[in-house]
């Protein structure tokens, strides 16, 4: 139930700083920035946020992808091992 509740104060802070975004932008007729911004090409992400930009390679989280993915598969197949087990075990019983 935290979960849910966070996660739905998240959604409603961010779309109050949109609301607000948007209404300093119209009242000082300010069209070019933004407060937060994300796009991609072909080799980086870009991130404006709170008006810094970022700027991050694909390759970096790419592989950062994939390490996490080999981690869950590796962790999944463990417990898979370990709930065989044990269900053998009950069955034996």
């Amino acid at each position: 139930m935290k979960i849910i509740v966070f996660i739905f104060i998240v959604m409603f802070f961010i779309a109050g700083l949109n609301v607000v975004d948007r209404a300093v932008r119209d009242m000082m007729h300010i069209h070019d920035k933004q407060l937060y911004f994300f796009g991609y090409d072909d080799e980086f992400y870009r991130l404006h946020l709170l008006g810094r930009d970022y700027t991050v390679e694909k390759k970096g989280i790419d592989d950062r992808i994939d390490n996490a993915k080999v981690i869950i598969e590796d962790f999944a197949k463990l417990a898979n091992n370990y709930l065989e087990k044990i269900l053998t075990k009950i069955k034996t019983r």
